[in-house]
């Protein structure tokens, strides 16, 4: 009976301490890293908005705008480190079924440290010579209390996201990093535009003015430390035409933006399941290993002492075969 008790824990200690290694060595990695076959819809929204109705050459204010991002990962141009997403942004004013504007990026990134990298097909609206750096969708794993570079397409720059403190949002304790990002004249050169969209007046209404698209944002994100979701952000966007000599200007869109409650619980859900599976394969990993090898270590000695009580009882039997029977008188 010894002996197929220390067999079967003998055989419970290996299938664990595969499964240690298995754990290590192609599960942790996983989890530790950006997926390449990521699929991921969140929704912002901005009400008292104002933009410029390009359909109409209005000026639209008082709106409301919902931001639509789908971010999308491309498995054939990923790689064991190379993370390589899509992401398509769509800007409507919903109540007057119009589009306000659209962008589709493509980021690379390690998929480790979510830096990015110019690789892959990396382009924001088809420029490819956009040189990317610091972080964009994906955070790493244990955020730290200090700045990150994040990377903003508008201005095709990183700029840093300080950490400000720590918050409780749905029972999650999530750090707030804060961004801004100052006026800032958009790649692309001048363009013309007439002078009446810019308010001028007179002659000048109907002159062509040069304009620069101005730029200026400030960010908050929040994000679960441990597991590097970002669970809410908050965009407060300005997008500005600006003569390169005189007055006027035309504001294309003032948008203070909000993460919609969907998207912040979807998000919530998705911290906890990384959170619960961290913990999980934090706490499996020494436990499998310790009592792995103890009942690898123990399951032979068992099968052995059985083997060695066996041998014991059969020479004792023998010994009785064999002895002399007494004399009797």
């Amino acid at each position: 009976m010894r002996y197929v008790i220390g067999y079967v824990m003998a055989g419970i200690g290996a299938f664990l301490l595969a499964a240690v290694v298995l754990l290590h060595f192609y599960v942790a990695p996983r989890l530790k890293q950006a997926p390449p076959d990521v699929y991921k819809v969140v929704t912002l929204r901005a009400d008292g908005a104002t933009y410029f109705d390009a359909a109409s050459l209005q000026q639209r204010t008082g709106a409301t705008v919902t931001v639509t991002s789908t971010v999308r990962g491309d498995t054939t141009a990923s790689s064991g480190h190379i993370a390589t997403w899509d992401s398509f942004i769509m800007m409507q004013d919903l109540p007057r079924t119009t589009t306000v504007g659209y962008s589709k990026i493509r980021i690379a990134f390690d998929r480790r440290t979510g830096r990015l990298v110019n690789c892959c097909g990396a382009n924001i609206d088809g420029d490819d010579d956009a040189q990317m750096s610091g972080i964009d969708m994906f955070w790493p794993l244990n955020v730290g209390k200090r700045t990150y570079p994040i990377f903003d397409s508008a201005t095709k720059k990183a700029w840093p996201a300080v950490y400000e403190g720590q918050e409780m949002l749905h029972g999650l304790r999530l750090y707030r990093f804060v961004q801004h990002i100052p006026d800032t004249v958009m790649a692309g050169g001048s363009t013309g535009m007439p002078g009446k969209l810019l308010g001028l007046k007179g002659k000048d209404a109907a002159a062509t003015i040069q304009v620069d698209r101005h730029y200026q944002a400030d960010n908050v994100f929040w994000v679960e430390p441990r597991t590097g979701v970002s669970v809410d952000v908050r965009q407060n966007v300005r997008t500005t035409m600006v003569p390169r000599q005189g007055q006027g200007q035309l504001v294309v869109a003032a948008l203070d933006l909000h993460m919609s409650n969907a998207s912040v619980l979807s998000l919530t859900a998705k911290a906890r399941s990384a959170m619960r599976s961290l913990t999980l394969l934090t706490v499996s990993q020494p436990i499998g290993l310790v009592l792995g090898v103890a009942l690898v270590v123990s399951g032979p000695l068992l099968m052995r002492r059985s083997k060695t009580g066996a041998r014991h009882r059969q020479e004792e039997g023998l010994d009785q075969l064999v002895a002399p029977s007494p004399v009797r008188d």
